[in-house]
């Protein structure tokens, strides 16, 4: 009888076989998982260059709207570009009472015997409120323009400095005061930030320009007058101006606005369209 012996480098034992096995797997699966990674680097990285290329396109829009509006202001003003419209005595009105609310309580004696206002009506200008007691503060209105918020101050408060920085702009301003009858404003032609801190004010309201329709696309704007940040002009009106009110765009940064300033930052939310931030420094 022969006996055959298998040779001893061809036995492998199973326990052995299970635990290659294992190994073998083992060394795999880092390999998926660093393709993984690999995969979703690209991506975040091709997201990153996309976004970048979207913000690139809406700066270059910004840059191409501006530059027409400049070339549009360069041709001067349109025929009605005077003309306020009844929509914009409504919101200067209930900017007004909100400027109001800040020295006076809003159930307040306003003057008229059955608290409502009551309206005459001017040919150009369309309607506007009657006389009525005016309360005892200095209002600045540093963006003027023709005159749309003016002539509600001047309706509310003994006493409004108009600032307009364009002579055309000025011109219409006067003429809207003049039509209006309108003896408690004051018209200045200068940029607001030169003469900013040499006025007698109790409060300082600004409608900053927003940028154009473009901002609407963006989630959050920043504002600036004449190149200068919104809350670093705020902040240089602390002790000149007992508060400051702005007109700003629904999506504009009111959070970075607020740790910028000194001050109380109220946002009043429920107009259309905009916002209105109000500072008070008392």
């Amino acid at each position: 009888m022969v006996t055959t012996w298998a040779s001893p480098a061809r036995l492998i034992p199973a326990g052995r076989e299970r635990s290659s096995s294992l190994d073998g797997e083992r060394s795999w699966r880092p390999a998926s998982g660093f393709a993984s990674k690999h995969q979703a680097e690209l991506e975040a990285k091709q997201l990153h260059r996309e976004k970048q290329l979207q913000r690139a396109r809406q700066l270059q829009q910004m840059r191409e709207d501006k530059r027409r509006r400049e070339e549009a202001l360069a041709k001067g003003p349109r025929p009605n570009d005077h003309v306020i419209m009844e929509e914009d005595f409504e919101m200067a009105t209930k900017i007004s009472e909100a400027v109001l609310g800040l020295f006076a309580p809003p159930n307040d004696d306003d003057g008229l015997e059955d608290g409502n206002e009551q309206l005459e009506t001017s040919e150009e200008l369309g309607p506007r409120p009657i006389e009525r007691v005016k309360y005892p503060l200095v209002v600045t209105d540093g963006t003027a323009c023709v005159g749309g918020n003016v002539l509600s101050f001047c309706d509310f408060f003994t006493h409004v400095n108009a600032v307009e920085n364009d002579a055309t702009r000025v011109q219409m301003l006067q003429h809207n005061l003049h039509v209006l009858r309108k003896t408690n404003a004051k018209c200045i032609h200068a940029s607001y930030l030169d003469v900013m801190l040499e006025l007698q004010q109790d409060v300082v309201f600004l409608d900053p320009p927003w940028g154009g329709p473009e901002y609407k696309d963006l989630e959050r704007v920043d504002l600036f007058l004449g190149g200068v940040p919104l809350h670093e002009i705020c902040t240089r009106l602390q002790g000149s101006a007992k508060c400051v009110v702005l007109k700003v765009p629904s999506n504009f940064d009111d959070e970075k606005f607020a740790k910028f300033v000194p001050g109380k930052v109220v946002i009043r939310r429920d107009l259309k369209k905009m916002h209105l931030v109000l500072l008070d420094f008392r």
